[in-house]
C-alpha cells in the first residue's frame, strides 16, 4: 500500500501491475542489464534494495523490487550507498 501512494504522491499515477514472483540471479541480472558476473559484484557491494529469499542453496530475488529499482533509475541504490560514506 506503502509503494503504490508513494508513487502517486511522486508521479501523479499508481505504479504498473506488476506480479509478485520470485526470479534467479541471472533473470535479475539480464533485466538490469547486467552481467550475472557485473550483477553479483554490485550486490556484495550492497547495491541493489532488492529482498532476497534463500531457498536451499538458491537465491532468488523479489520481482517487484527489481521493477521499482528500475523505475526510479537506481536512485534508491545510489542514496543508500551514500548514506555509508
Amino acid at each position: 500500500m506503502f509503494t503504490y501512494l508513494s508513487s502517486l504522491a511522486k508521479t501523479g499515477k499508481p505504479p504498473p501491475e506488476v506480479k509478485p514472483r520470485l526470479v534467479r540471479g541471472r533473470e535479475a541480472a539480464d533485466l538490469l542489464g547486467l552481467s550475472y558476473a557485473e550483477f553479483r559484484k554490485l550486490e556484495a557491494e550492497g547495491v541493489f534494495p532488492f529482498k532476497r529469499r534463500t531457498i536451499g542453496k538458491n537465491v532468488r530475488y523479489y520481482y517487484p523490487d527489481i521493477v521499482e529499482f528500475m523505475s526510479t533509475g537506481g536512485t534508491e541504490a545510489h542514496t543508500q550507498e551514500g548514506e555509508k560514506s
